[in-house]
């Protein structure tokens, strides 16, 4: 029987934005106007095409994306039009919902675009969902019948590629649905078992997907977490590692959560909202942290409706998957330093994302396309990512839409907290002669400090780049972004140039990039501090105390701000033992750090 039959479904329970989008894009498709802009849509296309027959198969002329076809083939649009019928009882809605369907089913050609093993895959919960709301005995005979051929390219296509893809994991949860659809227990077992194969290949230790995209990410998660919803209606075991390592991608998922409620940009990702997701798993795992609340995405589910909406104010790390946040109630600071995930990874070594309270200051650029061209060439380099380099370019370019002409090399951090401190550090390997370290220093909730280190034997142009999100505006060194401000202070120059951001695929907004250029001596470093409030910064001396020595900036360097003295060193001295000196601070380490009102200074890094 179809697991989507939901008789307890409350449409009420939408809201009054999630009734307009759904008719609104509804009334295009009556119009004769195929977009795709599903809230998962993981190729967005906005601009409207004229329906046509042909378009199973065939490009547009309006587009050289294939992806349209991929996602026109995945019927998400059919799922709306069914939300629409529901929410309306129009007959309109069902009439273009038949039409559609009908097109793909006497036009697609079964060996063409439109009949990938992904698309094959993800169509069938679009499918069953769509005529749950319907309830058109007529039409579910045509499906079924299509959906045999659906089972059976399923049981067939299962190669290297898919077993450590996230095809494999959308593949084999629409064979699980489709084996429910029939009860066929055999078939659900197979999917069952490729599932749980496919989720030990791709998860790493603490349950972040290998391809470091939040974005897949999600499509991969809710095709893990609908297979156990509806194995539990159907009264199917589940096996305790299928259930363990989604209950553990929840939970890393809801990490990778930025301020603004939306995921980071990392790798090939979209800034969509997963609280749906959160909110799902906290029902399966009664984990009451994941609970976000109902919306369109699973109000269809039939889920509770509880009140609790947790949100995260701890720091974070995971050296497993290179993500480590610090988290404070005025701040939060993202930075990345981990493998780079197969295609859809980008070249972004050390990058930061930067939130306030409520919004998102620095952001990844996005991703924008797949078309093998200059613009998926930009959005994956390491220009289009906050990171630091020299300015003479980065030695890693990327190669075609999925290459790379080398890999980017970088230490998976330490993440330190002492007394009320905290300490990211990595390294970038990838240049020659050239190490680059990052060093990010919580000094109390309004106040982040960076220290970028340049570590070779030789002088450096170093170049640091902030993007800002298109909503941000600013002046001097002062940035808005609604009713938050950032304050950013740089040893090096700050230059502010146009550029653009994709928050979605297949969109571009214009917006600035922040960019601090100083020429360094040997293992100099640039130390930037941002905070939420306006400093006063003073350079100090650090002296050796018994010998009165001054050390060079490249051995280390302190600065005074706001009642903290901070001190960083790029490597140990090799000396006695000797107390260092500067401001308020008396003491040793690689990074020290002292408010007034402490007793004694932190070392955070020895």
């Amino acid at each position: 029987m179809n697991p989507y039959i939901n008789n307890n479904l409350n449409l009420s329970l939408l809201s009054d934005k999630d009734k307009r989008e759904i008719i609104s894009w509804a009334d295009e498709c009556t119009h004769g106007y195929i977009t795709h802009k599903a809230h998962y849509e993981m190729e967005r296309c906005i601009t409207p095409i004229a329906f046509s027959h042909s378009l199973w198969n065939k490009l547009p002329e309006e587009t050289d994306d294939p992806e349209w076809i991929y996602a026109y083939a995945r019927h998400s649009i059919l799922f709306n039009l069914a939300k629409a019928y529901a929410l309306t009882k129009e007959q309109k809605y069902l009439n273009t919902f038949k039409s559609i369907f009908s097109s793909f089913i006497n036009y697609s050609d079964r060996k063409g675009e439109s009949w990938r093993s992904l698309e094959v895959g993800i169509r069938p919960e679009n499918w069953l969902r769509s005529i749950g709301l319907l309830k058109d005995s007529q039409l579910e005979e045509i499906m079924k019948k299509s959906l045999v051929e659906h089972k059976e390219i399923l049981i067939n296509t299962h190669k290297g590629f898919h077993r450590l893809s996230n095809w494999g994991v959308l593949q084999d949860h629409g064979l699980f649905i489709i084996a429910l659809y029939f009860d066929d227990l055999k078939c659900a077992q197979l999917a069952l078992t490729r599932l749980t194969e496919e989720a030990i290949f791709q998860t790493e230790a603490n349950g972040m997907h290998w391809e470091q995209s939040p974005m897949y990410q999600a499509e991969v998660l809710h095709a893990l977490l609908d297979t156990i919803f509806q194995a539990r209606k159907a009264d199917i075991k589940v096996s305790k590692d299928l259930l363990n390592i989604s209950h553990a991608m929840a939970k890393a998922i809801s990490q990778m959560v930025s301020r603004n409620s939306n995921i980071y940009l990392l790798g090939d990702s979209d800034e969509i909202n997963v609280d749906d997701l959160l909110t799902l798993a906290s029902y399966l795992f009664n984990d009451e942290e994941l609970y976000r609340g109902l919306n369109e995405e699973n109000i269809f589910d039939g889920l509770p409706n509880n009140t609790l909406i947790k949100s995260n104010t701890i720091s974070y790390s995971d050296i497993s998957s290179g993500n480590h946040i610090i988290r404070t109630p005025q701040l939060e600071v993202h930075m990345f330093t981990g493998n780079l995930g197969s295609g859809h990874g980008h070249i972004s070594p050390l990058h930061i994302d930067v939130s306030g309270k409520n919004n998102s200051f620095f952001i990844d650029s996005g991703r924008f396309t797949y078309v093998d061209n200059e613009k998926r060439l930009y959005y994956k380099s390491a220009e289009a990512h906050n990171i630091p380099m020299l300015k003479q370019g980065y030695p890693v370019l990327p190669k075609g839409s999925w290459s790379y002409t080398a890999i980017s090399e970088t230490s998976r951090g330490i993440f330190i907290q002492k007394n009320n401190y905290e300490l990211m550090q990595a390294e970038n390997y990838s240049y020659q002669d050239l190490i680059i370290r990052r060093k990010i220093i919580k000094a109390s909730d309004e106040i982040i400090v960076l220290v970028d280190e340049y570590l070779s034997n030789k002088p450096n142009d170093a170049q640091i780049l902030f993007h800002l999100h298109p909503s941000c505006k600013i002046k001097n060194n002062v940035i808005e972004n609604g009713e938050e401000k950032l304050y950013i202070y740089s040893s090096a120059r700050i230059s502010v140039e146009p550029c653009f951001i994709s928050l979605h695929y297949n969109e571009e907004l214009e917006s600035k990039v922040i960019k601090l250029d100083q020429r360094l001596n040997p293992n100099e470093a640039i130390i930037t501090f941002i905070s939420t409030k306006s400093l006063e910064i003073k350079e100090e001396e650090i002296r050796i105390i018994d010998s009165n020595r001054v050390l060079t900036r490249s051995e280390g360097i302190a600065y005074s701000f706001d009642h903290f003295t901070l001190i960083s060193r790029p490597k140990e001295i090799v000396n006695q033992v000797d107390i260092l000196k500067a401001g308020l601070i008396e003491g040793y380490g690689r990074v020290i750090i002292k408010n007034e009102s402490d007793k004694y200074p932190t070392a955070l890094y020895w």
